[in-house]
């Protein structure tokens, strides 16, 4: 089984001490490999709405820097374990086993709120070539270029910022995977309108169906079905307040969960539209799958549902695939 895991928090997470061959993390190095990792796309994590004071820009570059520097450490420490996916030429023919253990797991770097920017188009392209290749537009917080998921109405309904939209334009100019999890739906009907006239596929990286659980940060059916209508994908999440109504941020995260969504996901808007989105490393849940090593689990039971294998290789790494080729350069 091979797949590919649309988000994670790991290296923002790594602690002085820490890497990815030794540490107390969901993700290391071995799991990857045992799990059938191909791409882990890996945070730069930085809740920039919790940053207060007249230092607070630079508080945040202080930690951007950080966490670049922890994902260049670890490339260069592993090179026969992990690569850069800055292209879509980076991105393997999963078909040819041989090739892949060859190549080892490939690390695509993403931004998680791209308040990081801070307004500035110039850090923008500073990411880009840093290495970053996706984009989480907002994370909890209102900032430069929208507003996030929320319970209070108004703010959900609230579109992107004119920066936003400058923002759509460059990503999609530079070949950046737009991320529309965390986002508000006003914000999100923008990036859909975005992406229908450029043709260019979006994905939501780390987000469930809110038909399932009913948590602002999931996706209502309309929204899922316009998802898949641009090729987009939607990364299943595995915390435990998003996979259950009855499960607190601490709660259970469960593979019975996880396959209610996958259903209904299918059920409403085809298989082509689902992907992996595990959220490692930022879920506070007691998890039954707590490791890519026990990513086929989820594939098992989803096998046992009586999905075919070619839907599971669509889910678990096929789509995703397709939308990295399409959008990278």
């Amino acid at each position: 089984m091979k797949y590919i895991d649309l988000h994670c928090d790991t290296l923002t997470e790594l602690k002085e001490g820490e890497t990815l061959v030794r540490n107390h993390k969901n993700v290391d190095l071995k799991s990857l490999k045992k799990g059938g990792c191909v791409i882990q796309c890996a945070s730069i994590f930085i809740p920039t709405g919790t940053y207060t004071g007249v230092d607070r820009k630079e508080a945040i570059q202080t930690e951007y820097d950080r966490v670049v520097s922890v994902y260049k450490r670890e490339l260069n420490a592993n090179p026969k374990e992990l690569y850069r996916v800055l292209t879509r030429r980076d991105i393997p023919d999963i078909r040819q086993n041989d090739k892949m253990q060859d190549l080892g797991t490939g690390i695509l770097l993403t931004i998680e709120d791209g308040g990081v920017m801070g307004g500035e188009m110039q850090k923008l392209y500073r990411a880009y070539e840093d290495g970053v290749r996706l984009v989480t537009l907002t994370w909890n917080h209102e900032n430069e270029i929208g507003y996030p998921n929320s319970t209070d109405r108004d703010i959900m309904q609230k579109g992107l910022k004119p920066f936003g939209f400058e923002v759509l334009e460059e990503m999609n100019r530079l070949g950046m995977v737009i991320d529309v999890s965390h986002l508000s739906d006003g914000g999100f009907l923008n990036v859909a309108e975005f992406a229908k006239k450029t043709g260019m596929p979006f994905v939501a990286s780390h987000s469930n169906a809110r038909a399932i659980t009913a948590h602002p940060r999931n996706l209502p059916d309309m929204y899922i079905r316009k998802l898949s209508e641009a090729g987009g994908v939607m990364g299943l999440n595995f915390a435990s307040h998003f996979l259950s109504d009855t499960q607190p941020p601490d709660g259970e995260s469960r593979i019975c969960d996880m396959v209610t969504h996958i259903l209904h996901i299918r059920k409403i808007a085809g298989s082509e539209v689902l992907a992996i989105g595990s959220d490692f490393d930022g879920v506070e849940s007691r998890m039954e799958i707590d490791s890519p090593a026990k990513m086929v689990m989820l594939y098992e039971t989803l096998h046992q549902t009586g999905l075919s294998e070619d839907e599971l290789e669509k889910i678990f790494y096929k789509n995703a695939q397709r939308v990295l080729t399409a959008v990278l350069r």
